[in-house]
């Protein structure tokens, strides 16, 4: 089950994330959702945590 989520940010900021989302035909959620996955895997690397780093990979493989 995917729940919404809220957050802030910047105008420029979101003005840059809609631009990104158009010039890959992607919503704009999919390219957030993607940017998390990217930031937890790289933590999960850094940490030596091969178990967490498999999951973000599962994680992106299943859209």
């Amino acid at each position: 089950m995917q729940r919404i989520v809220t957050f802030k940010m910047p105008d420029d900021m979101l003005e840059r994330l809609d631009a990104y989302a158009v010039r890959r035909g992607m919503a704009r959620s999919e390219v957030i959702r993607e940017a998390i996955i990217a930031l937890l895997a790289r933590e999960a690397y850094k940490a030596g945590s091969r178990r967490d780093v498999r999951l973000a990979s599962r994680a992106t493989s299943l859209r």
